[in-house]
């Protein structure tokens, strides 16, 4: 049987600080941000892309902790489709990245910093992983 791949990677900046809060039915920790893509093509109109991401479980305590508007990060996950209803009856339809993995590239300025990386053990469901596996690499203290 043949499958098809949904497969993303981005490196941006968080336009705006994240969101943090808890499922409602199985409090689970759940991280959302707007991340900006900028392609970097001056003669472009639609030069800088911009993405909806979620991260669930401990990795997305983490992102809570570490990323604010301006971080730049690296996002490999997978597109999902979230359909829902406003607040005047109407029916939405908006596509996010349900990240995997979320790589920390340093600070909100142009310079370097740590590299830090969060990554879920798995996602299969849209409400994301049961287990999260987080690794750090660096010198700097690790918060747990």
């Amino acid at each position: 049987m043949a499958f098809d791949i949904n497969s993303v990677t981005l490196v941006g900046r968080l336009t705006r600080d994240g969101e943090f809060s808890y499922t409602q039915n199985t409090n689970k920790p759940l991280y959302r941000f707007s991340m900006a893509n900028n392609t970097g093509r001056s003669d472009a109109q639609d030069s800088v892309h911009y993405f909806d991401v979620v991260v669930w479980d401990k990795m997305a305590e983490i992102c809570n902790q570490y990323l604010s508007k301006g971080s730049q990060v690296i996002v490999l996950g997978r597109l999902t489709q979230r359909r829902y209803q406003d607040q005047q009856g109407q029916q939405r339809s908006r596509i996010e990245i349900v990240a995997s993995t979320v790589q920390f590239l340093g600070g909100s300025g142009s310079g370097g910093g740590v590299e830090r990386s969060a990554t879920s053990s798995s996602s299969s469901s849209d409400m994301g992983s049961n287990s999260a596996k987080v690794s750090f690499d660096g010198d700097d203290d690790i918060p747990f």
